[in-house]
This record gives structure tokens, sequence and C-alpha cells, in this order.
């Protein structure tokens, strides 16, 4: 019986347009999105799609329309 686990199928990741089209519809933007966000970014993984999309996100962090998940370092405090 093979109990491994590399048989199974893995969900692709998401582009960073599907995550910030999270963000939007939850109005939050979570740590763990950040970092996948910021990971995509990291390894070169992105469209000008999804840098358009991340402008969007920009702009309404800076005009406050999206929440940010507080730290768990805040959170401690």
């Amino acid at each position: 019986m093979n109990t491994s686990l590399d048989f199974l199928p893995v969900a692709p990741a998401p582009s960073i347009a599907e995550v910030v089209e999270q963000v939007f519809r939850s109005g939050l933007l979570s740590w763990h999105q950040e970092n996948l966000i910021n990971e995509l970014l990291f390894q070169r993984r992105y469209s000008e799609a999804d840098l358009e999309m991340l402008d969007r996100l920009t702009l309404a962090l800076l005009n406050r329309q999206i929440e940010v998940e507080k730290s768990f370092v805040a959170k401690a405090a």
C-alpha cells in the first residue's frame, strides 16, 4: 500500500489578480494574502494584469477602503 502524498493533486497557486479580487470581496487584506503576493512577486510570477490589480489594491489601501489584518506582534502587545 502506497501512503506517499507525492501522488495527490496540488492546486496551482492563485495569481496576484485572483488574490487581490479576494481582498476586494472581503474588504480585508490578511497576512497570508500579503505573504502570498510578496512570494509571487519575489518569484517573478506575475503579468501586467496582476500589476494593474496590485496598483488598484495599493490605492484602496492608501484610501483606507481595505482593512489590513493586524499582525501577531500587534495582537500580543
